[in-house]
C-alpha cells in the first residue's frame, strides 16, 4: 500500500490519499507514506502518525513533476511488496535530492518499469541513522543523513 498526499500527487493507480482513514489499513498491511516538501499542517499531523505507527515515511523531492513520477512509480511498484517498494522508492527519491529533480525524472522515462526503476532496487544502500536509504553519496529519503558506501 502506497499513501501519498494528493495535493503532491494527484491519486495515480495504486496510492491512497493520506489521511486518518487510511492508516488503519496501512498499519494492518503495510504501507510506505510519501510526504512532499511543503508545510501542510494536515499532512503533518499524519505524516508524524504515520512514523509512531512505524511505517517507513519517504520525504519527496520539492520539483512537482518528479514527486508525481515518484509516487506513481511507487503505486506500481507496491505490487512487488512493501519493503521492495520502500527500498526503489527511497533509491530515486534519494537520487532526486542529489541531482537535479528535472535530471532525475528526464531519466526515468515513462513508466516504473523504466531503466532507472529497474536501478533503484539495486542502487538503494540502508542508512546507518535509520530504517530508511537512498543510494551511495545521496541522503537518505527518510531521514536525511548522508547514506554511505555501504554493501
Amino acid at each position: 500500500m502506497v499513501l501519498a498526499d494528493p495535493a503532491v500527487a494527484g491519486t495515480p493507480s495504486g496510492v491512497a490519499a493520506i489521511d486518518d482513514d487510511a492508516l488503519a489499513p496501512a498499519r494492518a498491511r503495510g504501507a510506505v507514506v510519501l510526504v512532499g516538501a511543503g508545510d501542510d499542517p494536515a499532512a503533518l499531523g499524519v505524516l508524524l502518525k504515520a512514523r509512531a505507527a512505524g511505517l517507513p515515511v519517504v520525504h519527496l523531492p520539492g520539483a512537482p513533476a518528479a514527486a508525481r513520477w515518484i509516487v506513481t512509480a511507487a503505486g506500481a511498484w507496491d505490487r512487488a511488496g512493501v519493503a521492495a517498494a520502500a527500498a526503489r522508492t527511497e533509491a530515486v527519491a534519494s537520487l532526486a535530492q542529489a541531482v537535479s529533480a528535472e535530471q532525475c525524472v528526464a531519466s526515468c522515462g515513462d513508466g516504473a518499469d523504466s531503466l532507472a526503476a529497474r536501478w533503484a532496487l539495486r542502487a538503494w544502500r540502508p542508512c546507518a541513522w535509520c530504517a530508511g536509504g537512498g543510494v551511495r553519496r545521496a541522503r537518505c529519503a527518510r531521514c536525511g543523513a548522508p547514506v554511505g558506501e555501504g554493501a
